[in-house]
């Protein structure tokens, strides 16, 4: 019989993410996933995963040749789909064992339990790294919603090709059933979750746009008018990019004029608060409610002056040129607007799909950093390096999310 949970702590986790980096991959904890601890990628294994249940002990007898491990019946049935890698981490002398579960046989319904043995000659370091990546290729490949496999520096993908069809697979009642929970969720959330949030629904909404298409706005838009206008930080920007997909032209979404006043001074407090990460979905509210309501003479005016305004101080290249454009637009407004603001742009900057070669993949610790330094001295405060990583994150969880979402 192996140590028992009693006798077994799950300190060991940041021992095994430091050591992890001598293997050339980054450990990414997955808290709520049962079974396992999180699992191993690698920045040019894209869409490779290597699931981990990592132990630890005090230390061990250098006599012994393996570790001892038991693992309850539950958690044996969960590893028939994950296989991980089990890891014994040593808290004093920061040292890690590990052994592949997949080269191990037991009955999935087995109510006993099994003893593993670890062995000591598999170390987590230097020597065992082209075997354990050997392991990781022999694993299906499986990339998240919204990741996927091309260059960070190539043009971007179609995002059509990026929507998730588990996404599209959704009944209209589930739908409904998740933005209302999603929104609900805010008001208890911190501002990096709401932004998490606001941008899987934002993913959602944009893959079934067919559904949405004829619709009345009004009951989405009292759903998240005071997220809108809020002046706490977290998941307006994506809320935003949201409505800018549902008004965009060629979709046939009723809305009634009552709603015009909450959505222009959304669209304003996006471009002059300064602390929006996606300000250019202001100016695109208020060009489509420009051109939904031609008899009110007061919109035009108003995106001419949100539009100067963000070129007199742009917050960034993005929405500059966005800006610029709506002024173009401005001047020839019998030009439709999706001929400035097409389709397939609007789509990727909202879905925002994440390259599986990207930094967050190996800088994970740095990316939860940066949020703290976002949140303690604001957007205009950071580096860009803190921009871009904390933008990488709030994708990737994202994608986590939605995998929750459609788990069936």
């Amino acid at each position: 019989m192996g140590w028992e949970s009693k006798d077994i702590g799950d300190a060991g986790e940041g021992i095994f993410k430091r050591l992890a980096l001598e293997w050339g991959a980054s450990f990414l904890s997955t808290p709520s996933a049962s079974g396992t601890d999180g699992y191993l990628q690698w920045y040019d294994l894209p869409g490779i995963r290597l699931w981990v249940q990592i132990k630890s002990i005090l230390q061990y007898h250098q006599s012994t040749s393996f570790l001892p491990v038991y693992i309850r019946p539950g958690v044996l049935s969960e590893w028939y789909t994950y296989r991980p890698l089990l890891v014994v981490c040593e808290i004093r002398t920061n040292r890690a064992w590990w052994l592949d579960t997949a080269k191990e046989s037991w009955y999935w319904g087995t109510v006993k339990g099994k003893t593993f043995h670890v062995p000591t000659d598999q170390p987590v370091d230097q020597t065992s790294k082209q075997a354990v990546r050997r392991i990781a290729l022999q694993r299906p490949r499986v990339l998240q919603p919204y990741v996927f496999m091309t260059s960070s520096s190539s043009s971007a993908p179609n995002p059509e090709l990026q929507s998730y069809s588990a996404l599209k697979d959704l009944s209209f009642e589930r739908v409904k059933e998740v933005l209302t929970n999603a929104y609900q969720e805010m008001k208890s959330v911190g501002v990096h979750e709401r932004d998490i949030i606001a941008l899987s629904v934002a993913r959602l909404i944009q893959s079934q746009l067919d559904q949405f298409s004829a619709i009345p706005l009004d009951s989405f838009i009292e759903l998240v008018s005071a997220r809108l206008l809020s002046k706490e930080w977290g998941g307006r920007s994506f809320t935003l990019g949201t409505l800018a997909s549902l008004l965009q032209p060629g979709l046939l979404n009723p809305l009634d004029d009552t709603f015009i006043d909450i959505l222009t001074k959304a669209s304003e407090l996006a471009v002059a608060e300064r602390s929006f990460l996606n300000p250019e979905f202001g100016l695109i509210i208020s060009a489509s409610l420009s051109q939904r309501f031609p008899t009110r003479t007061d919109l035009p005016e108003h995106l001419e002056y949100l539009a100067t305004s963000v070129i007199h101080s742009p917050q960034n290249l993005t929405v500059e040129n966005v800006a610029h454009s709506m002024l173009e637009w401005l001047d020839h407004r019998t030009e439709p607007l999706d001929q400035k603001i097409s389709r397939h742009w609007l789509a990727h900057q909202v879905i925002r799909p994440l390259p599986a070669d990207a930094d967050i993949f190996l800088h994970i610790e740095d990316a939860e950093e940066s949020v703290k330094q976002i949140l303690e001295f604001g957007l205009e405060g950071v580096s860009p390096k803190d921009l871009i990583l904390t933008d990488q994150l709030i994708r990737l969880r994202s994608s986590e999310l939605i995998g929750k979402w459609t788990c069936p």
